[in-house]
């Protein structure tokens, strides 16, 4: 699956994007892969990831000991 395969709402794709660039290197395949199908399966009503869900997500697949930082780093990006 790529991002391309998914419809994104709000900034949805650019905290994907970010989430992914800010992985250490050597994680980053997993990563992205691992977002993608977890997001695939939890779309709105519309069929899109929003905001929620990607940050819903997140919380989900990110190591506890990373979660504040990253959610913290995306906070300029959430339109709500």
């Amino acid at each position: 699956m790529k991002p391309e395969d998914l419809t994104w709402k709000e900034n949805s794709k650019a905290m994907f994007e970010a989430t992914i660039k800010a992985a250490p290197a050597f994680v980053r395949p997993i990563a992205r892969k691992k977002l993608l199908r977890d997001l695939s399966t939890r779309l709105d009503a519309e069929g899109a990831v929003t905001e929620d869900i990607f940050i819903a997500t997140l919380k989900e697949v990110t190591p506890a000991k990373r979660i504040e930082t990253m959610l913290k780093d995306l906070g300029p990006l959430k339109t709500k």
